[in-house]
């Protein structure tokens, strides 16, 4: 296995939100600006409530008081309204669209889903329904019903940029290179100011592999909005990919200027900082990371691999402990306490590692040596010929070859 010492950037994928508000009728008109979710600020759930139900408000009025806290992102406020609306009135079906969206902001797709689906039982052409509703799909893996919704989109509306937008991400996801290219091209055909359509070519670019198409897509995404933290959060990793650190730095330094509070901007500076061999200054970079965000996996991971390659096993071992509470599939984690483990003696848990490693990626010849490895050391020599055995089936590194046949050779004396 060649180990990725650093996590450092995952490119963002802008899933594209469509929320329409309301207008100076009783029935909501779908002219309000879109919100974009990936600026969002969240309140605290556990806040007290601002909202006190008055009972000569209709719904009308709630949903416009939702509106209003929505405008300011106070997306608490913002749901308990639209939710006395649909008290008033379940057939509310802008209400069940501006709530799930909120939902969606919150990562509760549970509730979007079913305010989705209630709001597409209540009008089965609303085109943003299907958008919105595949999003939720999308983001809970389900990427044929995510499909068929923006499918269904454009059935409804052919000039539905999010949902052509939308699209071609899944057809990334699907392999579909050439349907994928298709979908963001007529959406900047049919919005050539569209920065997330930029962002999200240059995704695609990137990943072909033509580093100057992405680059230019997106240097385009943050011409059109100056404010694209995604943006610069890609081709801070492009120019990171070409060993171009100052660049990236740059690029990431900027994300932080705009969004102070963006975790993974923090945690990109963190990581060319530890290319570069700062680590004092990579820690704390890091530190920033897990104050703004302590879910986040990846800057657990990575100020734990430099606690372990400084000889701070303790505080490694806090590290690659939370890492793996938050994504018990993180495999280099498991990888590397494994190896922290070894070279403290510690071969049991060592060993409990290496089991895990084996169960998530069987195909890997790397860990069946060093399972081998450690039984031998245990005196369990069954476990050692069968693991030094499975290493031969696929291993091909020479050195490694030679001691493992001779190992086995001795175990049979």
């Amino acid at each position: 296995m060649t180990l990725k010492p650093y996590v450092i950037i995952t490119i963002s994928i802008i899933l594209i939100i469509t929320l329409q508000g309301c207008g100076d009728n009783q029935t909501p008109q779908p002219t309000a600006t879109p919100i974009p979710p990936t600026k969002a600020s969240i309140p605290n759930p556990t806040a007290t409530s601002k909202v006190q139900p008055t009972p000569n408000l209709d719904a009308q009025a709630y949903f416009d008081k939702g509106v209003d806290c929505e405008h300011q992102t106070d997306y608490e406020c913002a749901i308990e309204n639209y939710s006395h609306a649909l008290e008033l009135d379940p057939s509310y079906g802008e209400a069940y669209n501006h709530r799930g969206v909120l939902y969606i902001i919150q990562g509760d797709y549970e509730s979007a889903l079913a305010d989705f689906n209630q709001l597409l039982e209540l009008n089965p052409t609303h085109a943003d329904g299907h958008n919105n509703r595949g999003i939720v799909y999308k983001a809970q893996g389900d990427t044929t019903q995510a499909l068929a919704d923006f499918n269904k989109t454009l059935e409804l509306s052919p000039t539905h940029v999010d949902a052509y937008n939308n699209r071609g991400l899944i057809y990334k996801a699907q392999g579909d290179y050439e349907q994928s290219l298709a979908d963001f091209n007529q959406a900047l055909e049919l919005d050539p100011t569209n920065a997330n359509t930029y962002n999200n070519r240059g995704i695609f670019y990137t990943a072909q592999g033509e580093s100057d198409q992405a680059l230019a897509d997106f240097s385009q995404a943050i011409k059109v909005d100056p404010t694209h933290i995604e943006a610069y959060n890609n081709r801070g990793e492009l120019y990171s990919n070409q060993g171009d650190y100052e660049q990236a730095l740059a690029e990431f330094n900027k994300a932080i200027e705009v969004d102070p509070t963006d975790a993974k901007a923090y945690n990109n500076r963190a990581a060319i900082y530890s290319m570069q061999g700062d680590d004092e200054q990579a820690i704390m970079a890091f530190n920033q990371t897990l104050e703004l965000d302590p879910t986040h996996v990846d800057a657990h991971y990575n100020r734990a691999f430099i606690y372990y390659n400084q000889g701070d096993y303790e505080q490694a071992l806090i590290g690659y402990n939370h890492t793996l509470e938050l994504d018990p599939t993180y495999v280099d984690a498991y990888y590397n306490r494994g190896l922290m483990y070894i070279a403290q003696g510690n071969y049991e848990p060592a060993l409990a590692d290496l089991n895990q490693l084996i169960k998530l990626e069987p195909d890997q010849p790397e860990f069946y040596l060093i399972r081998g490895s450690l039984h031998l050391e245990l005196g369990n020599k069954t476990e050692t010929r069968a693991d030094l055995n499975k290493y031969l089936e696929k291993g091909d590194n020479p050195e490694w070859r030679a001691w493992t046949e001779e190992t086995l050779n001795t175990l049979e004396e």
